[in-house]
This record gives C-alpha cells, sequence and structure tokens, in this order.
C-alpha cells in the first residue's frame, strides 16, 4: 500500500525517449495538484558525480578520518600531527549535512521558491538519462517523493525513434540497436531499485495501456499518489491534439529495425513483458 505522500513531494517520472514520456507530461500538468517540469540533461547525474567526489570512498575515507579535527579548528587550538596526517582533509560537511543540502539545491533550481503556490501536492520532472544509479540517488535526496516509470514495447521504441529522425549520431544501424538497448535494460534496472522502495512509493505505466485507456490509467496514478481525479475534459483535449509527424529515412528505419531484431530485442521484450506482468500482478 502506498504511503500518503507531504505537500511539496517530488513526483519523478522515468523513461527512455520515445516511449511517450511527453504525453504522460502532458496529462499529468493537467491536474491542478502537480506540476511536472521536462527534461534537464541528466542533471542528476551529474550531482551523484559531485556526490561521490565528497563521499566515495577514496574521498570520503578520508574526509571522515580528519573529522575529529573540525571542532579543533574552530576552537583554534593546535593541531599536532602524530600520524602524519592532520587536517589535509578536514572539512565540515558530513553526509548527513550534504543530503538536505543537495536536495535544495536541485528543488530550487528546479522548481524557484517564488512559483510555488499553496495547495501544490506535487511538482517534479521526466528524464530519459537516468538508470539504476541516479534513481537510488534521487530516491535518497526525496525519501518522500513518489516515481513514476514509463515502459513501451522497446521494438515500438526504435521504430519511433527511427521514424522520427531521433537517431544516434554518428552511430550505423547495429551500434544504434546496441545503444537502445543498453538504454532499455538500464530504465528496466531502474525500475528494480525502484520497486523495491518501501511504502509503495513507485508505479510502473505501459504506454501502451496509456494510449489505449488514458483515463483509465490516470485514475489508477490518481488513487496511488493520493490525488483526486483528473478533469476527463481536460484530457480528452490532450489526447486529441495531433502528434508528431514522422520524418525518418525509411531505409534507415529499416537497417535499424533488422539490427535490433536481430540482436537484442527479444532480450528486451522478455524483460518489458515481465515487468508489465509483476506490476499487473502487483
Amino acid at each position: 500500500m502506498t504511503a500518503p505522500a507531504p505537500p511539496g513531494a517530488l513526483l519523478c517520472l522515468l523513461a527512455t525517449g520515445r516511449s511517450g514520456s511527453t504525453l504522460l507530461q502532458r496529462l499529468l500538468n493537467l491536474h491542478d495538484s502537480v506540476v511536472m517540469f521536462g527534461e534537464h540533461n541528466g542533471l542528476a547525474g551529474t550531482l551523484l558525480g559531485l556526490w561521490h567526489q565528497l563521499f566515495g570512498p577514496w574521498a570520503g575515507e578520508r574526509i571522515a578520518r580528519a573529522a575529529r579535527f573540525v571542532p579543533e579548528m574552530l576552537a583554534s587550538r593546535p593541531i599536532a600531527a602524530p600520524e602524519g596526517w592532520s587536517i589535509e582533509w578536514a572539512n565540515a560537511c558530513t553526509e548527513a549535512t550534504a543530503l538536505p543540502a543537495f536536495r535544495r539545491f536541485l528543488e530550487d533550481l528546479l522548481f524557484p521558491p517564488a512559483l510555488r503556490r499553496p495547495g501544490m501536492r506535487y511538482w517534479g520532472f521526466k528524464e530519459i538519462r537516468y538508470g539504476p544509479a541516479e534513481a537510488a540517488f534521487l530516491a535518497r535526496l526525496f525519501p518522500e517523493g513518489r516515481f513514476l516509470v514509463l515502459l513501451r514495447d522497446p521494438v515500438a521504441i526504435q521504430r519511433s525513434r527511427a521514424a522520427t529522425g531521433a537517431w544516434y549520431p554518428g552511430l550505423d544501424a547495429a551500434q544504434a540497436a546496441a545503444a537502445m538497448h543498453r538504454e532499455f535494460q538500464a530504465l528496466c534496472d531502474a525500475w528494480e531499485v525502484l520497486r523495491a522502495l518501501p511504502g509503495g512509493r513507485a508505479r510502473l505505466v505501459s504506454c501502451e495501456a496509456l494510449t489505449e485507456a488514458p483515463r483509465r490509467v490516470l485514475e489508477g496514478i490518481a488513487a496511488w499518489a493520493g490525488l483526486p481525479p483528473f478533469d476527463p475534459e481536460r484530457v480528452a483535449a490532450v489526447m486529441g491534439a495531433p502528434h508528431r509527424p514522422g520524418g525518418g529515412d525509411p531505409h534507415r528505419v529499416a537497417a535499424f529495425l533488422d539490427a535490433y531484431r536481430a540482436g537484442p530485442a527479444e532480450a528486451d521484450r522478455a524483460r518489458w513483458r515481465a515487468a508489465l506482468a509483476e506490476a499487473a500482478g502487483g
């Protein structure tokens, strides 16, 4: 059962490219209690790198070892170095103090306080560049946050990516298929991390179900998030809007799909089916 989220909690949507994330973002923004911003080029991954610079195994060990000298520094006392090391790595920051600082930075950068309004239950963003490490980091930064993971038939993702020209620069068909396989597997790995969070904080969404029965899918999301229902007229207006037409080279599309089907397609589809079946069973 999903634990209730406090007002102003994070709602994060993770997906791969061309899997319907923009459609779901538009639909989520229809709710008066939700604001869902767009992508930010994987910013949380950069923050995770900064976190590792401070608290990874190499630096974190040295900072922790030198922490005992911080009170002496603040009191302006003489500091001896009987072990050969003293204050070289002494810092006032700890993981306990850094976590809220990293959280405030990300939250205030992406959703400035001046834009927030009373009654806002969730704020968040969608991103197509996050895997399990970033998902775990966001879950740690926002322990009350909620996570949606959007999955689409991987063959349909590849077809859409190729047909719309959303290609990988400099890669041939086989390399592009392998790259998309890595993206899809990373998203599935992120789902494995998030579904293990206590309190039912993560929910899997099927792109196919969303396009076939948007009201039913949104009803499920609203119930899971503790929100009133979505306005059906607003939902109909979004679903009736024209979609972006395709514009890819048909020969390139065919080459890409041939390479994908000959390589990782079955493994990806098997994992996709298993994830959807597990979510449906839960």
